[in-house]
């Protein structure tokens, strides 16, 4: 992920802090707050267990040590998903960096674990015969659409000319976003996912940029965008190999972008709720039961006189009940304040007790 001059990382995601005070989500944290990746789990899960047999001298060892010393080793290898997920990112930057330093001119310095993937990109621009004065229309640009509240950075937009994808010799100007996967191993081996192998939200992240409605220049200048965008595609980059991948994988770029506007009311949602504090909804509160709303037995005659007394003030509202809400329910009485007595309620004073 590149980072770019309006960009700011925060707990819920990347959003751009715009020069006019407005904070939009991108295009990439919409994408992952509302669409589930199913094969994350289960990549996360394999380096981890790869992490476990990798350490799994320290494991042996670690099983007659202390609870924190194993807690230690258990904690390490849970992050270890999320050590390569970084450093995948990471390396994806730089690329990005070193490819439009290349594209533009400019000076970068010399990276060998970059060289492979850059090696590849150029090779791809040269067998579509770019040329970078003519056909190159912008690089890393940040996009804006506030028509539905979102912002992103792109990679590259350029003119393409391709008799078997289009049909005719004419430029076409597209949009080109790079994914990088893969490493080559000390032994030489490449591991790396086919470089056929893209994902249905690359689609919807291209059909997002392409349909950005103004360029965010980092003085804070906007300009109209490259376009129309007649293409998309992914720039898929491995150590040995490249392709580039139509986008989206089905249908066209608007059928795309349809679909990724869906996506920005339920990320909005699901950030507000991040915010909030969940609320609890309390039962009602049930009145006393007859046996805790009674009192106890009177042990004597004054006890019991009192209690008679107390009753009378109940069904009457008087004395030590005047100021108590009544309510009656069939021959039942209830007070306020907890006590529940048999009878009717008097319309008249209650005569004295003697």
């Amino acid at each position: 992920m590149t980072s770019p001059r309006w960009a700011v990382d925060t707990e819920r995601g990347r959003y751009y802090h715009l020069p006019s005070g407005e904070k939009l989500p991108s295009v990439t944290n919409i994408l992952q707050t509302s669409v589930s990746k199913a094969a994350i789990p289960w990549w996360a899960a394999r380096i981890t267990a790869e992490k476990a047999w990798e350490m799994l001298p320290r494991l042996v060892a670690g099983s007659l040590r202390s609870d924190a010393y194993r807690e230690a080793l258990t904690k390490e290898m849970k992050s270890e998903h999320d050590r390569r997920k970084t450093a995948a990112g990471d390396l994806g930057q730089r690329v990005h960096h070193e490819v439009e330093a290349r594209v533009l001119g400019k000076p970068f310095p010399e990276d060998p674990e970059l060289e492979p993937f850059v090696h590849q990109a150029l090779e791809a621009f040269k067998a579509f015969r770019i040329d970078w004065e003519a056909d190159v229309e912008a690089t890393e640009a940040t996009v804006v659409n506030r028509t539905w509240g979102y912002a992103g950075t792109g990679d590259v937009w350029l003119w393409l000319r391709s008799i078997q994808f289009f049909g005719d010799t004419e430029r076409h100007l597209g949009y080109i976003d790079y994914k990088t996967n893969g490493v080559i191993l000390p032994d030489g081996e490449v591991r790396a996912r086919p470089a056929t192998s893209v994902f249905p939200e690359n689609g919807l992240q291209c059909a997002a940029i392409a349909r950005g409605e103004v360029l965010l220049l980092d003085d804070g200048t906007e300009h109209p965008p490259p376009g129309p965008v007649e293409w998309c595609g992914i720039l898929s980059l491995r150590p040995t190999e490249w392709k580039l991948m139509r986008m989206p994988i089905v249908g066209t770029i608007d059928d795309a972008f349809d679909a990724f506007v869906r996506l920005i009311p339920s990320t909005r949602h699901i950030h507000a709720c991040d915010d909030a504090t969940p609320t609890a909804i309390q039962p009602p509160t049930l009145r006393p039961t007859r046996e805790a709303a009674m009192p106890p037995p009177p042990e004597n005659d004054a006890q019991m006189m009192d209690a008679i007394a107390e009753s009378l003030e109940v069904l009457n509202g008087t004395g030590r009940h005047a100021d108590h809400e009544r309510e009656q329910e069939g021959r039942c009485v209830f007070c306020s304040c907890g006590r529940r007595v048999q009878g009717r309620m008097s319309t008249t004073q209650p005569e004295p007790v003697t």
